[in-house]
């Protein structure tokens, strides 16, 4: 179970991840940002779980999206549409 302070610093490295992306000359996608929490994420002794997913759009085209959890905290967004969880590490 994560505690509000768990919850608060998930949080501090969710934006911190978010402002470094801005800081970058190249577009980070969401696989960069992931590995980028994980790793922050595994500094501090903090368990996680990074998916990788696949979602067919129009029966043609695919898309895929990384995204990182701890506990029940999104670090990095899944977003709204359903992605069929093809992997996680």
């Amino acid at each position: 179970m994560i505690t509000e302070v768990d919850t608060l610093q998930l949080k501090k490295i969710r934006y911190a991840v978010s402002r470094a992306n801005k800081l970058a000359f190249w577009k980070n996608i969401c696989l960069v940002k992931s590995f980028a929490a994980r790793f922050i994420l595994q500094r501090r002794g903090i368990a996680s779980i990074l998916y990788l997913g696949l979602q067919f759009k129009n029966g043609k085209e695919l898309f895929a999206h990384a995204w990182l959890v701890s506990g029940e905290f999104y670090v990095t967004p899944k977003g709204i549409t359903d992605y069929k969880k093809i992997y996680s590490i």
